[in-house]
Formats: structure tokens, C-alpha cells, sequence
């Protein structure tokens, strides 16, 4: 109940509540690997990103083979800019779950950071072979052809952001979407679907039946 509450908390946006119910729940059970995994996200959010680090570790310690721990792992060396070391929790991840397209993405992104612009649009176009409608990757590998100068298959992925763009798909983040916006309208579309995802109505919290 104590990790089902922090879950809904956390969603809530409310991570400091979130992260006392996780610590909570693993007062009474240590070996609670959602529970570790939960309160580094909960870290992450609340940008102590070495105490957060210690949470996926932990969890990593009681189950070595968790692609999601390991992607989520990764997401924080990349807060701490150790991307090289990101790089490798990620293939880590992908070699026990080849299909697991966030971590494809997250590593894309990461070796762009890392000026690996060619291995990074690889992965990019590689996650979106295996989920065609992942949140934003499609604007995010258009503004990465744009800034490398890359005009390869340009009309075609501009034409399939704004066909997203107007299915109010997750598809373009709104600064990358305006450079490449011929309507007006579409824009102003793009701007609201970023505002709706990134900062939804709170509901009500929840109740602390423990």
C-alpha cells in the first residue's frame, strides 16, 4: 500500500511525499526492489541525483538484471553528465531487452551529447522502428538532422512530425516544432499538446490508508 501511494503521489507531482511513503514501505520490507526503483525517481525529481544513484544501486544489487533500473540509472549519470558511463548502463539494459525503445532513445540522445551524432541518430531511428509513435523521438531526430546539416529524407520526416502534430500526437517539443512550423495553427497545436503533457490537472491527492 506504502509503494502503491508513493506511486500515486509521484505522479501527482509531489515527490518529497512520494519519496517518504517509498521510505516507509522499505523500513518494513528492505528487499523491495519496485520500491528502490520508485525512490530514485523520486530522487531524480528532486535533483539529488547521488542519493538517487544509490537507490538504483541498491535495486541493481538485488536484481542485476533490470533493464528498467539500469535505463533509469543511466537517466541520472546523464544528469550528472557522466554520459560515457550512461552510454553503458543503457547497452547494458538493451543487451537483456533488445526491444526496450526508451532505453534506445535515452542512449541516442545521449551519444549526441556525447557528439556521436552518427551512432546517436542510429539509435533515435532504430527506437522509432520499434515504437513509430514514440513521445517526441520523431522532432527530436528532425532537430538532429537539421543541426548536423543532414537534408537526408528531410521532407518526409518534416511531413510525418506535422501529420502528428495534427493527430495530437506527443511528437515534437514546441522550440524544435517552430523552426520548421508553416502554420501558424499547427503550432499553437504543438504548444498545447507540450503544455498538457508537461503540466497536467492535479487531481485529488490520496488517501494514507497505512
Amino acid at each position: 500500500i506504502l509503494n502503491n501511494r508513493g506511486v500515486a503521489l509521484w505522479n501527482l507531482k509531489r515527490p518529497a511525499e512520494a519519496l517518504d511513503s517509498y521510505d516507509r514501505a522499505l523500513a518494513l520490507e528492505p528487499g523491495f526492489v519496485e520500491a528502490w526503483g520508485n525512490r530514485g525517481l523520486a530522487l531524480r525529481d528532486l535533483g539529488r541525483f547521488d542519493e538517487a544513484l544509490a537507490s538504483f544501486d541498491r535495486l541493481l544489487s538485488l536484481e542485476p538484471r533490470h533493464a528498467v533500473g539500469l535505463n533509469a540509472r543511466a537517466n541520472v549519470l546523464r544528469d550528472l553528465k557522466r554520459y560515457d558511463e550512461a552510454v553503458e548502463d543503457y547497452s547494458l539494459a538493451l543487451s537483456i531487452r533488445p526491444d526496450f525503445a526508451e532505453a534506445m532513445v535515452n542512449r541516442g540522445y545521449t551519444r549526441w551529447s556525447l557528439q556521436q551524432y552518427e551512432a546517436g541518430l542510429e539509435d533515435v531511428e532504430a527506437a522509432l522502428a520499434l515504437d513509430p509513435d514514440y513521445r517526441y523521438a520523431k522532432g527530436e531526430l528532425l532537430h538532429a538532422h537539421m543541426y548536423a546539416a543532414d537534408w537526408r529524407g528531410f521532407a518526409r520526416l518534416k511531413a510525418e512530425v506535422e501529420d502528428g502534430v495534427r493527430r495530437g500526437a506527443r511528437v515534437v517539443q514546441p522550440f524544435n516544432f517552430e523552426a520548421i512550423a508553416d502554420n501558424p495553427a499547427d503550432a499553437e497545436a504543438c504548444s498545447r499538446l507540450w503544455a498538457a503533457d508537461k503540466y497536467p490537472q492535479i487531481g485529488q491527492p490520496p488517501q494514507d490508508q497505512a
